[in-house]
């Protein structure tokens, strides 16, 4: 009898010895992450569509670009100015010509936004959008403009413009701003590695999705 109850007692032990590992190791799987580990990271995702005027597709190229300057987005969170248009430029990088000249940007602007920048070609085609479901998770820039040259995309770049604080973001301002992502092209490789090429003509779409995660540092 009393090697029974010893055997009984061993069996007890072991079982909850093995519900406390169980335990602990759900609890650690389910333990918050270190909020000190953790930063927040910026994303853009590119798509850059090339097409005939008949529409029917040349290439489609997508790449990823880096934050430029956390500038415009500080002083929009810190009320110092107040978030106004924005700007997308497609440019080359290596001295040749854009789809819009020779040392000459493209700059895709939103309707309202009266300012004409130094050296660029303006296009008024820019949209600005949220998108996901069911809560919107994505800033969406696009646009779509003809090249008017023969040239290479090797240089994107997204700006947001700093208006004063008392402007309201239904009447933005139309002044200069920072630079907020970009990405440059190697001078030479297979796009989107290296420039993408587009004939005077042709029909440029653009698109930028601009989110925000947590990411582990």
């Amino acid at each position: 009898m009393t090697r029974m109850i010893r055997a009984r007692d061993s069996r007890v032990v072991v079982v909850a010895t093995m519900l406390l590992f169980a335990t602990a190791a759900r609890a650690q799987a389910q333990a918050p992450s270190d909020p000190g580990a953790d930063s927040i990271g910026v994303h853009g995702r590119w798509t850059i569509e090339v097409s005939e005027s008949d529409g029917t597709r040349v290439a489609r190229h997508e790449f990823n670009n880096a934050l430029a300057s956390q500038r415009s987005l500080l002083l929009a969170l810190s009320r110092q100015n107040t978030p106004g248009y924005w700007v997308v430029y497609i440019d080359d990088f290596y001295g040749g010509a854009s789809p819009c000249g020779a040392s000459t940007p493209c700059a895709l602007q939103e309707p309202g936004h009266t300012s004409v920048f130094s050296g660029t070609t303006k296009f008024v085609v820019l949209s600005v959008s949220l998108e996901g479901s069911p809560v919107p998770d994505k800033l969406v820039l696009q646009g779509t403009f003809a090249a008017t040259a023969t040239g290479q995309i090797s240089e994107v770049e997204t700006q947001l413009s700093n208006c004063p604080n008392t402007s309201t973001p239904a009447s933005p301002c139309s002044s200069s701003g920072n630079i907020l992502t970009t990405h440059r092209m190697a001078s030479t490789g297979p796009p989107p590695v290296g420039p993408i090429p587009v004939n005077a003509g042709q029909i440029i779409q653009v698109r930028v999705e601009i989110t925000f995660s947590a990411s582990t540092t």
